[in-house]
């Protein structure tokens, strides 16, 4: 059982958190229009067919190295970005990680039964030190710029004025994310969104949902390229 002072610091930090949501008007606009970049890169990368896995790699790590820059500019030296960045005591830090991470593994299993054919398919890598390569650069980069679009940036915008409607808003952005895979992958995505927005609303801090993220690409993707 978490010990009061533990629950009393959990309930700062998300009071912060949330009171870091009501952003001033230029810093709001400025996100709404790091959010809308974001979720445009990550519409159309799929459709940037490109059969050597070198340069897709490089493309996939520099669009999204992108997204989190611009992401990252409005909130740099302001009070929202804090409690974002803060991470919570260990035992809710690994619980909801855990958590998020058997819930995508769930929605995996589950969301196998629906059709699985899109219009993009990833190019096949054969070279382990690039699969590795990705695993190291790729995969955190991935988590981190997805995190911020279809979590981060929603509960900044929307967070204070609609408390639990935004976690509503995070998976149909996060499912929209993966429609050039296939309708098993937009509902895989949708569902886990969810327990990863759950985590962001109860702890405050954004690190158990990128860290079940990347957890979770690792297990699914790369894992078995190895």
């Amino acid at each position: 059982m978490p010990s009061g002072k533990e629950n009393g610091s959990k309930k700062l930090r998300i009071k912060s958190c949330i009171q870091s949501a009501g952003l001033a008007d230029d810093m709001r606009t400025g996100l709404r229009k790091a959010m809308a970049f974001g979720i445009v890169v990550f519409l159309f990368n799929d459709l940037v067919l490109v059969a050597d896995g070198v340069w897709w790699i490089g493309f996939d790590w520099l669009s999204r190295a992108m997204v989190i820059v611009a992401v990252l500019a409005p909130l740099v030296s302001r009070q929202a970005l804090r409690p974002l960045a803060a991470i919570p005591p260990i035992r809710s830090l690994a619980g909801w990680t855990l958590a998020c991470l058997s819930c995508g593994m769930l929605a995996y299993e589950v969301c196998r039964f629906l059709p699985a054919h899109g219009l993009f398919h990833y190019p096949i890598i054969q070279d382990r030190a690039l699969v590795l390569a990705d695993a190291v650069i790729g995969i955190p980069l991935v988590a981190a710029s997805e995190e911020l679009v279809a979590r981060a940036a929603p509960f900044l915008i929307f967070g204070r004025r609609f408390p639990r409607g935004w976690v509503v808003v995070s998976p149909l952005v996060f499912g929209l994310f993966h429609w050039g895979l296939g309708p098993a992958s937009m509902a895989e995505a949708a569902l886990t969104a969810i327990p990863l927005a759950l985590s962001l609303r109860s702890t405050g801090s954004l690190w158990p949902a990128v860290g079940a993220h990347a957890a979770l690409d690792l297990v699914l993707f790369t894992w078995p390229r190895l």
